[in-house]
Protein backbone atom coordinates (compact mmCIF):
# COMPACT_ATOMS: atom_id res chain seq x y z
CA UNK A 1 0.00 0.00 0.00
CA UNK A 2 1.63 3.22 -1.17
CA UNK A 3 2.40 5.64 2.09
CA UNK A 4 2.08 9.48 0.56
CA UNK A 5 4.12 12.67 1.80
CA UNK A 6 2.11 16.26 0.59
CA UNK A 7 4.43 19.19 0.99
CA UNK A 8 2.59 22.81 0.52
CA UNK A 9 4.23 26.30 0.53
CA UNK A 10 1.00 27.61 0.97
CA UNK A 11 -0.15 30.79 -1.34
CA UNK A 12 4.01 32.13 -0.86
CA UNK A 13 7.27 31.07 -2.32
CA UNK A 14 9.10 29.32 -0.05
CA UNK A 15 12.53 28.15 -1.57
CA UNK A 16 14.43 27.23 1.51
CA UNK A 17 11.60 24.30 2.08
CA UNK A 18 11.73 23.22 -1.52
CA UNK A 19 15.65 23.31 -1.05
CA UNK A 20 15.54 20.97 2.00
CA UNK A 21 12.98 18.80 0.64
CA UNK A 22 14.60 17.83 -2.45
CA UNK A 23 18.08 16.51 -1.18
CA UNK A 24 19.48 13.29 -0.82
CA UNK A 25 19.06 12.79 2.42
CA UNK A 26 15.56 13.70 2.66
CA UNK A 27 14.18 11.95 0.08
CA UNK A 28 16.63 8.99 1.07
CA UNK A 29 15.03 8.79 4.93
CA UNK A 30 11.38 9.38 3.37
CA UNK A 31 11.94 6.14 1.44
CA UNK A 32 13.13 4.60 4.46
CA UNK A 33 10.78 5.40 6.49
CA UNK A 34 8.53 3.71 4.11
CA UNK A 35 7.06 5.96 1.98
CA UNK A 36 6.50 5.54 -1.68
CA UNK A 37 4.79 8.80 -3.38
CA UNK A 38 5.91 12.69 -2.37
CA UNK A 39 3.66 15.19 -4.25
CA UNK A 40 4.79 18.65 -3.87
CA UNK A 41 3.07 21.81 -4.01
CA UNK A 42 5.97 24.23 -5.39
CA UNK A 43 4.01 27.48 -5.79
CA UNK A 44 5.98 29.72 -7.93
CA UNK A 45 9.26 27.50 -7.52
CA UNK A 46 8.67 25.14 -10.54
CA UNK A 47 12.45 25.60 -12.14
CA UNK A 48 13.87 24.90 -8.40
CA UNK A 49 10.88 21.66 -8.00
CA UNK A 50 12.46 20.20 -11.56
CA UNK A 51 15.86 21.45 -10.74
CA UNK A 52 16.00 19.37 -7.74
CA UNK A 53 14.23 16.47 -8.57
CA UNK A 54 16.77 16.42 -11.44
CA UNK A 55 19.82 16.20 -9.28
CA UNK A 56 17.88 13.69 -7.06
CA UNK A 57 17.59 10.48 -8.43
CA UNK A 58 15.81 8.31 -5.36
CA UNK A 59 15.21 4.69 -6.37
CA UNK A 60 11.04 3.69 -4.80
CA UNK A 61 9.97 7.15 -4.50
CA UNK A 62 7.39 8.60 -7.11
CA UNK A 63 7.85 12.55 -7.19
CA UNK A 64 5.39 14.83 -8.72
CA UNK A 65 4.05 18.45 -8.08
CA UNK A 66 2.29 21.33 -8.99
CA UNK A 67 2.14 25.49 -8.61
CA UNK A 68 -1.24 26.09 -7.51
CA UNK A 69 -4.76 24.35 -7.08
CA UNK A 70 -8.08 26.32 -5.91
CA UNK A 71 -7.94 23.45 -2.92
CA UNK A 72 -5.04 20.79 -1.29
CA UNK A 73 -7.99 19.22 0.22
CA UNK A 74 -8.06 16.07 -1.55
CA UNK A 75 -4.25 16.32 -1.44
CA UNK A 76 -4.06 16.58 2.19
CA UNK A 77 -6.93 13.73 2.95
CA UNK A 78 -4.23 10.99 0.82
CA UNK A 79 -1.63 12.22 2.91
CA UNK A 80 0.24 10.24 5.61
CA UNK A 81 2.11 12.93 6.26
CA UNK A 82 2.13 17.15 5.61
CA UNK A 83 5.13 18.59 5.60
CA UNK A 84 5.02 22.53 5.70
CA UNK A 85 6.00 26.10 6.90
CA UNK A 86 5.10 28.18 9.53
CA UNK A 87 5.92 31.75 8.18
CA UNK A 88 8.53 33.58 7.42
CA UNK A 89 11.13 34.84 10.48
CA UNK A 90 13.00 37.49 7.58
CA UNK A 91 9.56 39.11 7.95
CA UNK A 92 9.15 39.60 11.38
CA UNK A 93 8.10 37.84 14.83
CA UNK A 94 4.74 37.40 15.79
Amino acid sequence: MPKRVFVTVGSTEFPQLIKALLTPKTLGTLTALGYTDLCVQYGTNKQLFEHGIEACHISGLSITGFDYSPSIDDEMKQADLIISHAGNLSRGRV
